[in-house]
Parts: structure tokens; sequence; C-alpha cells
């Protein structure tokens, strides 16, 4: 479904990946390890042209990487909960949930609800009187309504409680596995990722130096992968 070849990245004149070679097969779920600074999110920003890159991607055997990041998103059923969660802060809950929704869309409003109650209990508020937490079920909700084929998301658990993560990880595993959606997955906490992929790779300094799947999918090895163990 999605093939990369030789994919480099910069940001300015520094560049951050390296010759990146790449192929995850429709409905499997990829995470991408690796310590801060290694090109994960970077490696996500190619993929949604949001990064100066060269080289070939190629989607649903499409080539794509010199088409708009709008157009990716939108002509290929790409989803995408961004590090940070990217909410209009002047919004409400369901302002956010809805902007640019399809009006066929919006009978998923009330899966957007069961996943997450307290988002119905404060759907007319503000985004900014919730949570962290719960601002990151806004940006999860979102892609709900908006059913993808690749969903990508970029450290979904970061500065969140436990528990809420535990909720947020659940849906993610339900959402893939009801509509057999790709999943490209950036997560800081490795055990999580572990739980969650089919398979990960390993980025380090901006190469991929590692490619694990099945029952290779170990926190305990990825972590040395990672690390340079």
């Amino acid at each position: 479904m999605l093939d990369l070849q030789s994919v480099s990245a910069w940001y300015g004149s520094t560049q951050v990946l390296f010759d990146i070679d790449l192929t995850v097969p429709a409905g499997q779920k990829l995470a991408i390890a690796g310590t801060n600074g290694a090109g994960k999110t970077t490696l996500l920003r190619s993929v949604l042209g949001l990064v100066k890159s060269r080289g070939e991607i190629h989607w649903e055997g499409r080539r794509i990487d010199a088409t708009p990041c709008h157009r990716r998103v939108r002509d290929g059923g790409i989803a995408v909960v961004h590090e940070g969660r990217g909410l209009i802060t002047a919004l409400s809950v369901l302002d956010n949930l809805t902007l640019g929704v399809e009006p066929a869309a919006l009978r998923r409003l009330d899966d957007v609800f069961d996943a997450f109650p307290v988002l119905a209990e404060r759907r007319d508020q503000p985004v900014t009187n919730l949570s962290g937490g719960e601002q990151q079920m806004v940006a999860l909700g979102r892609t709900m309504l908006r059913p993808a084929r690749l969903l990508v998301i970029d450290e979904p658990s970061l500065g969140l409680a436990p528990s809420i993560v535990a909720q947020l990880y659940a849906t993610i595993a339900r959402m893939s596995a009801a509509a057999e959606t790709t999943v490209l997955l950036v997560e800081q906490e490795l055990r999580l990722a572990c739980e969650i992929a089919d398979r990960v790779v390993v980025l380090r300094a901006g190469h991929l130096v590692r490619d694990y799947s099945g029952s290779e999918v170990n926190f305990d090895i990825i972590v040395d992968a990672a690390t340079g163990g």
C-alpha cells in the first residue's frame, strides 16, 4: 500500500533522513521507533508532504512525492493525528470534530461519543477548557469521522495519564481492526508501540537500521536497537 524508495529529507540545509526504503502492506500497524532526533516525525512528515524530500513515495500504486499535502490527505484517504493535536482553540469540541466533514459523515458522531463519552458531555465547550487527554480524544475523534485507509499518528501518549493513554490505544486498535486501516505510529513509549504494532522499524540518526515483525516485536530488543546497544 505504501512504498518509500530512497527517501531523504531536509529541514533547510540540514539532512535528517537518509535513503529510507520502506514498504508497508495494507492493514499493517507499523510503529517507528528511535531516540529523540532519530527522524521519526520527519519520516511521517515526508509521507504527508510536509517537509522537503527526495526519492519516491508511492501510495496505493500512485507516485505522490510531488503531490501537495492537502491532496495526499483528501484524495488518498489519509487521516492524521499530529503531535500537539492541531486543534483550533477558538472553536468548540463539536466544531473541531466536524469542521470540513462531509454531511453524510456526521452520522458517525455517535461512534465518537460512544468511544469518548466525556466529549459528548463537553461538546459545546471550547477545546481550551479540556484537559490534554480530552484534547487528544478530540484529535483522534476527528479521524473517526473521516474513515481512512491510512492513519498517521504522532506521539499520542505525550504528557498524558496512563488511564487516558489506555483508552486512546484501545480506540486506535478498534479503528484499525474494524476497517483494516493501515497505521503509521510514532510513539516514544516503546512498550505501548510494541503492544499494538504488527511490525516495528528502528531509525537511528536518520537511517533505518532495523525491521522487526511478528514474534520479533520485543520491547527489550527494540530498545537496544534504538539506542545502539
